[in-house]
């Protein structure tokens, strides 16, 4: 009977949930009300806050209309679950429970066969869905990884923490414990002791406002995942997708204001934070990573702004050759080869090597955005797009959603969200003068976004001296421009047979 049971867990009824049916959804309906509005009028005499909430507003009226809602079981049912097998499986549990009243070997012959036909039956919809999934893995990613997840043994899962000796494990509490410990770690910044950054470059073309067309919004519209987690604003990414023809318009003129006002609405500086474990105890708070979940159509803003950006610094030649995270036909693996092929370099040549690798505490969160702010007109972004985006980082907020429980709203300090469009080209943007900052001293430097590594060739102590000199001056950078680094996570590495391992 136990057997029978587990195999009929399916069945438990668990709390109902209602969600929008997008299957049902009239979008025909949806786009012809969309082209009756004067978006023009409507925007008109507006600021950027004002026409927001208007379009907030009309395409939630529309939602509420045209997609019905559905009832949604919890539960665990397994995704290759079919309403025949279900049925089946019924079958099964009647006839086993004749059985056992009965004991009638004719009842238990009846038993055996249907047993047969489920099990045949699960194996061939196992099958199926399995093959069904792997083919269509790039159309639908996040369905076949939560599959896979589904038969790990052992899943990562957030909490219990351990705060001040004390062991949480409700959701609620975790969330507000994660929340306070991600805002701890901001930059307090004193805008009274700020550092001088020069140019990088002194008659370089200025970035000074950023250009939207319908079309490009639209194409940025189509390309998004149709099963993107919504933002605060609860906007569905298939619903951008159905729609982009008929919001690229309104969108255009949404953005536009915003750009030339240099104003970011409010709820697109809100984020739900999900937290993603790490490694270490899952008892610290210190070992989880705040993942920040802002609304979609703020990031197809953000998505045509970094478009502009990359190609000003790609343009200009801005962004130095080390750096090979988030940038255009570089990634990790070139980072590793080029990097590789130097240090090699100069053991074939007989020479040693030593290469210190640096590591930034809570990187992303600890950028100071009055410095970011400097970093930026020094590489030529100026006028309505560096207003923009001193905009867009002041007066954020978070808070950490688990397991549908929700923290209070924090206020954010300091950082480029990670989880935003345009946060990486940000950060990467901000560390980039470190290659000025030590220039000759180190022979090697390599970066991966905030994974750093600085090394030259170590023949005698004059060498050692100018290394040495590369960390202290990286070091007062660091102090200056208020980026931790994480001296437990900074390691030398000493190359060559005859290497004299200098302290």
């Amino acid at each position: 009977m136990i057997l029978v049971h587990a195999k009929l867990k399916y069945f438990d009824k668990s709390e109902k949930v209602k969600v929008r049916n997008w299957k049902l959804a009239d979008f025909q309906a949806m786009k012809e009300a969309i082209c009756a509005i004067d978006w023009e009028n409507e925007f008109k005499e507006k600021d950027t806050e004002s026409s927001w909430e208007v379009f907030r507003d009309k395409l939630n009226n529309l939602v509420e209309g045209s997609v019905p809602l559905k009832v949604v079981k919890g539960g665990n049912k397994p995704l290759w679950m079919q309403k025949g097998i279900m049925k089946v499986i019924r079958k099964k549990r009647k006839l086993w429970k004749t059985y056992s009243n009965s004991k009638e070997f004719s009842d238990y012959l009846a038993y055996k066969q249907v047993e047969k036909t489920v099990k045949n039956s699960v194996k061939n919809a196992k099958k199926n869905f399995e093959k069904k999934l792997a083919k269509n893995v790039k159309k639908n990613p996040k369905l076949f990884y939560k599959y896979i997840n589904s038969k790990q043994s052992h899943r990562d899962s957030i909490g219990p923490l351990k705060v001040n000796d004390v062991i949480i494990d409700e959701d609620k509490i975790i969330a507000e414990n994660l929340n306070a410990y991600f805002s701890s770690v901001f930059t307090i910044e004193d805008l009274k002791d700020m550092p001088n950054i020069e140019h990088l470059k002194p008659e370089i073309p200025l970035l000074e406002s950023v250009t939207f067309t319908p079309e490009v919004i639209k194409q940025k519209l189509k390309k998004l995942k149709p099963f993107s987690a919504p933002g605060p604003d609860g906007f569905n990414s298939t619903l951008l997708i159905e729609l982009s023809e008929e919001l690229c318009f309104p969108l255009c003129l949404l953005f536009t204001k915003s750009m030339s006002e240099g104003s970011v609405p409010q709820e697109w500086k809100c984020a739900n934070v999900a937290p993603i474990f790490k490694k270490g105890s899952k008892l610290n708070p210190g070992n989880y990573r705040p993942i920040s979940l802002t609304c979609i159509i703020c990031k197809i803003m953000e998505s045509v702004i970094k478009d502009s950006l990359v190609e000003h610094l790609t343009k200009n030649n801005l962004i130095f050759n080390s750096q090979h995270g988030f940038m255009s036909k570089k990634s990790c693996l070139t980072n590793l080869l080029e990097y590789l092929e130097k240090v090699y370099e100069y053991i074939d040549q007989g020479h040693s090597v030593d290469v210190i690798y640096l590591d930034f505490a809570k990187a992303f969160d600890k950028v100071p955005h009055a410095r970011l702010s400097s970093v930026l007109q020094a590489h030529g972004v100026a006028g309505e797009a560096v207003n923009w985006i001193d905009n867009w980082l002041e007066g954020r907020q978070q808070r950490v959603v688990l397991n549908g429980e929700k923290s209070e709203w924090l206020l954010v300090t300091s950082g480029v969200p990670q989880g935003s469009v345009i946060g990486p080209i940000l950060f990467v943007i901000f560390i980039n003068p470190l290659d000025r900052v030590i220039d000759q001293l180190a022979t090697i430097l390599s970066k991966f976004a905030d994974d750093t590594k600085a090394g030259r060739v170590i023949n005698c102590e004059v060498d050692r001296d100018l290394l040495q000199n590369a960390i202290d001056i990286l070091l007062k950078w660091s102090e200056d421009w208020l980026m931790v680094f994480n001296a437990s996570k900074c390691k030398v590495i000493h190359f060559g047979k005859n290497n004299p391992k200098y302290s």
